[in-house]
């Protein structure tokens, strides 16, 4: 009785890895046999499945200059700014637009077998993979069980990129140069009322000399005023089509207060110096700083113009030409090697797969096994308990 109890002790307690070795080995047949079931089914499956291709496409997105803010390039700025950017031609590649242009171009409607449009676009959308990398060269993939079509899809995806960026860029561009010729019109105005307004000040006042360091100065500062309002100017263009967290708008902010601080020190030194040089009454030094004030304005008027009228052109043949199209850096070409299925690994897999399932199913069957035995033991110490003695 101590033995026995010893023994189902044992039992209780569990597999020991001899007992693991034995159950496998009793049952290899059927090991064997399901780990070969699997692998064959998952092969069989494997070749009745359509191969797909996949073609790739590499592309350079467009070039942009690093923003000055004063007198330095602001290079983090522009690393975040150019990363955002290429980020916006990786979103316009998998657009809505996009993808429907290559839907009607290669009829896919009809390959893929689809009945709505909107089916069609979704599988389209499973099948391109568009991705930006460290290197800063965005990579289009494209499968299809055609790799001929999988190859032309790619190219064409940039050729309808490039589309849609002429498209938007186009009238971003007319928006800007509508802006520009209203603001060239009103600087005009205010470039011919302060050269007139000098001229019958002189006629009154008669001609003042200044001297060269002051005429450097007032140039200086008047060219520097100018590129500040141009800054102002082309950051309200902007505002058609720009959000204020766009890098490019931030950055063009941050240029105009770097601007403005630089001329405020620049008139605070000339303040300085006018100081020194002029004394502090007089009818003659008061004449002499409106006549400085007056051809300030003048020059003023004269470089914001200059550079208005140069936006305006370039805002011109951008609304005609077009601008930030994507480069190819290598064509697709019909790949010779097919991406999915992968019968080796399906076959691999399902063989592991099955091995598992079959071991799984073996313990269970000799648990059962087990379990009978024990109920079978132990319905017989409860007969022989209930036999009596004689």
């Amino acid at each position: 009785m101590e033995k026995e109890r010893k023994a189902a002790g044992r039992k209780e307690a569990g597999f020991s890895i001899l007992d693991i070795l034995i159950t496998v080995l009793r049952r290899k047949r059927p090991i064997l046999a399901a780990t070969l079931g699997f692998a064959a089914a998952a092969a069989l499956i494997s070749c009745l499945m359509h191969p797909v291709y996949r073609a790739e496409c590499r592309v350079l997105p467009p070039e942009k200059e690093i923003p000055v803010i004063g007198d330095r390039a602001d290079v983090p700025l522009a690393v975040e700014a150019e990363r955002a950017r290429n980020e916006m031609y990786v979103g316009v590649i998998e657009s809505r637009t996009v993808l429907t242009r290559i839907m009607d171009e290669f009829g896919l409607m009809k390959a893929y077998g689809e009945k709505y449009r909107s089916d069609a676009l979704k599988k389209l959308g499973g099948n391109i993979k568009a991705r930006l990398g460290r290197d800063g060269i965005i990579s289009i993939e494209v499968d299809d069980e055609d790799p001929r079509r999988a190859a032309g899809m790619a190219n064409s995806l940039v050729l309808a990129a490039n589309g849609v960026l002429l498209e938007n860029s186009s009238e971003s561009a007319g928006k800007r140069r509508i802006y520009y010729e209203n603001k060239l019109h009103e600087i005009k105005e205010d470039l011919a009322k302060a050269e007139g307004e000098l001229k019958a000040y002189e006629e009154k006042t008669g001609a003042v000399e200044l001297e060269e360091q002051e005429k450097a100065v007032i140039k200086s500062a008047a060219l520097l005023k100018s590129q500040i309002a141009a800054k102002e100017i082309a950051l309200g263009a902007m505002r058609a089509y720009a959000t204020p967290g766009n890098p490019d708008f931030q950055a063009l902010r941050e240029e105009i207060a770097a601007m403005k601080q630089q001329l405020a020190k620049m008139e605070a030194k000339g303040a300085e110096n006018r100081a020194d040089t002029v004394p502090p009454a007089g009818g003659l030094p008061s004449i002499g700083v409106e006549y400085e004030r007056r051809i300030r304005e003048v020059k003023y008027q004269e470089a914001l113009f200059n550079i208005i009228a140069r936006q305006y052109e370039l805002a011109r043949v951008d609304e005609t030409s077009g601008f930030g199209t994507l480069q190819v850096l290598d064509r697709a070409v019909p790949p010779d090697k097919r991406q999915r299925p992968k019968r080796a690994l399906m076959t691999a897999m399902a063989g592991a797969t099955g091995f598992v399932f079959s071991l799984f199913v073996a313990f269970f069957l000799d648990f059962l096994e087990n379990a009978r035995r024990e109920d079978h033991r132990r319905f017989g110490q409860l007969v022989k308990n209930l036999q009596f003695r004689r």
